[in-house]
């Protein structure tokens, strides 16, 4: 009697069920239920249309059964906004408790379930979307007619499913929905570990330079990063969760994500100073693509429409595509290798992208890795980011390159400015001794010249009966007059040539040889280098040349001396030789300081000064050619 009393119950209850039969065959028992049960045919669809349906008024609607609903496994677009009501009638045949889940399919904004009272209203027992799955409880022996309110996201790829899960088999039933996909989701997990390496790249350099460049580098691998990592996690999901990355946050972190790059190629570039141009078409795209984003969350969130939105979707893609295309050509036509790496990342990045949709229109279940739309767009993820950051570590070396070539450029501007100033002092100084050279000549030079005149006149005037300082006054104003022409020879920058410096010393020495009976030989080389030789130098070595005849005067008794002047090894040799008694080195004494200041002076300047017996003195001076003959300060 208690079984004839359930089934006459059920038969009464069924039949409540606008334009529905619900026999034994269209109840669904939830005590037998011990894995899953598909329930298809016992459970029956109606689409509001009209969106005027509501618990009030359900009941008395027309349903049909689900499984002669042909467009289950892929809702059309027209349908996509509208709300669709699911109702079956379930049992529990045990004598305790059975607990199952309904699974209506993917991907549902809100599920709402409700249970028919014994008033024979509808009563909402459940109301929550986040897993996708819907909690059954049924008593001993209960039976109870439900309804679900299923609203869907905005989505090209929903299904309708109708499932009654056992409490006990519900992880292992979430883990066979997602089994078939494993390879490809592992696949993209690799690749967002890669890209997460590239991010912490990018951060670290960010934080070392503080550059913008790197920072928007870093934006961009960070959104791509969510992207990839969220789509392998989400995208196949039941839950509410996965449904709003698939319906509109993973477009957003994809616009974004081009934002980021867009701003990252302007800095990256210059092309505010460098390309106006390009900067202006950069600029465009950015704004393009925000007001085109904020439609399309416009239409997403505020209407109750889908093409529109699929539409404009498709138009941002297409255009980013374009922009991609455009900005591609331009930026080969500066034929720079810092742009070549920005233009390569993208190129690539635009081939897997048509590759990735190529294969997203030809395949049907994307199960294997490498026929899977999403693992190939990973692939040109990764593949622009490397040279992107490729394209930075380049230009980081380069902008160090010039800035040591800045620095050793303004190290050589500093000493080219200090050499000026010191050319300007050395100038300064040379003009004054040109001045005082020429006063010297000018003034005392013909002062000296009158005394010297005066004295011999004089001297020739007393005939045989000479005063002695008279004839000392002729000399020794004719000595100083001498002395300085030298000293004006030496301080007169038109007379620093080595030709004039050998010319000048062959004259006073053949001069000074003739007033004491020497006999003279210098010997000079045909071509005589081209040297630029000081004032300083000149007088120094002019002096050492005057001492050293002075001593073979007084000193050796020589007859004959001999100046030579070549060029051996690369060093300038000078030498003088008599045929005198020689010099006697161990007691140097008997030359006073004569040869200690000739050896000094030769030895600040940087010349060799040798002095030696060979058949006479020989005196040697050598100077390495290799050093130039530049001012020494004495």
């Amino acid at each position: 009697m208690k079984y004839i009393f359930l089934l006459l119950f059920f038969i009464l209850a069924a039949n409540c069920i606008t334009a529905q039969v619900a026999g034994d065959s269209t109840v669904c028992d939830a005590g037998c239920i011990f894995t899953i049960e598909k329930t298809d045919a016992k459970t029956f669809y109606f689409i509001d249309n009209n969106t005027n349906a509501n618990p009030e008024n359900i009941q008395q609607q027309h349903f049909s059964p689900l499984s002669s609903f042909s467009e289950r496994n892929k809702i059309p677009n027209k349908l996509v906004t509208k709300t669709i009501w699911l109702s079956f009638a379930c049992n529990n045949s045990l004598d305790k408790n059975a607990d199952v889940f309904f699974y209506p399919g993917y991907l549902f904004n809100s599920i709402a379930l409700y249970k028919k009272n014994k008033q024979g209203n509808l009563d909402m027992v459940f109301n929550d979307a986040s897993s996708g799955f819907i909690p059954i409880q049924l008593h001993a022996k209960e039976l109870n007619i439900y309804f679900i309110k299923l609203k869907m996201f905005k989505l090209k790829y929903n299904r309708i499913r109708a499932v009654l899960i056992n409490k006990d088999y519900l992880n292992e039933y979430k883990y066979n929905l997602d089994a078939p996909y494993n390879e490809t989701n592992n696949g993209m997990k690799l690749v967002s570990g890669m890209l997460l390496l590239m991010v912490m790249f990018t951060l670290v350099n960010f934080i070392i330079s503080r550059r913008a460049e790197f920072f928007y580098n870093f934006l961009y691998s960070v959104l791509m990063f969510f992207l990839i990592f969220l789509n392998a996690f989400l995208v196949r999901s039941s839950g509410w969760i996965g449904g709003f990355f698939s319906a509109w946050l993973d477009l957003l972190l994809l616009i974004a994500a081009t934002l980021a790059y867009i701003q990252f190629v302007i800095i990256f570039l210059s092309t505010t100073i460098q390309n106006n141009w390009l900067n202006k078409f950069l600029r465009f795209e950015k704004i393009t693509i925000v007001i085109l984003m904020a439609v399309y969350t416009y239409l997403h969130f505020f209407t109750n429409t889908f093409n529109p939105q699929e539409i404009l979707e498709n138009v941002m893609k297409i255009f980013m595509l374009i922009a991609a295309i455009i900005y591609i050509i331009a930026a080969l036509k500066e034929k720079n290798k810092l742009v070549n790496y920005l233009v390569a990342g993208t190129a690539i990045q635009i081939v897997f992208y048509i590759l990735s949709f190529v294969i997203l229109l030809i395949a049907g279940t994307q199960t294997n890795l490498f026929t899977s739309a999403s693992f190939y767009f990973c692939i040109g993820i990764i593949a622009s980011v490397v040279f992107y950051i490729m394209g930075l570590t380049y230009k980081t070396r380069q902008e160090f390159i010039e800035k040591i070539n800045e620095r050793q450029a303004m190290k050589l501007e500093m000493e080219k400015k200090e050499f000026e100033k010191q050319l300007e002092v050395i100038n300064a100084r040379q003009n004054e001794r040109n001045r005082i050279s020429a006063d010297m000549h000018d003034d005392l030079g013909s002062g000296m010249t009158t005394i010297r005149l005066y004295s011999e006149i004089a001297l020739n005037k007393m005939g045989e009966n000479k005063i002695p300082e008279v004839e000392k006054i002729s000399n020794s104003a004719n000595d100083l007059l001498n002395k300085m022409n030298a000293i004006i020879w030496s301080m007169s920058s038109s007379n620093d040539t080595f030709s004039n410096m050998a010319a000048y010393i062959r004259s006073y020495t053949i001069g000074y040889c003739e007033d004491n009976n020497i006999v003279c030989e210098i010997e000079l080389p045909k071509t005589i280098p081209d040297l630029v030789v000081s004032g300083e130098i000149r007088r120094n070595v002019f002096l050492v040349v005057k001492e050293a005849l002075h001593n073979i005067v007084k000193h050796s008794g020589a007859g004959n001396v001999l100046l030579t002047l070549l060029e051996k090894d690369n060093k300038m040799v000078f030498t003088i030789h008599d045929n005198g008694k020689g010099i006697d080195l161990s007691k140097p004494r008997a030359f006073g300081n004569g040869l200690r200041n000739m050896k000094k002076r030769m030895e600040d300047l940087g010349i060799e000064f040798m002095i030696e017996n060979k058949e006479g003195t020989l005196i040697t001076m050598k100077y390495d050619l290799e050093k130039g003959f530049t001012p020494v300060e004495i």
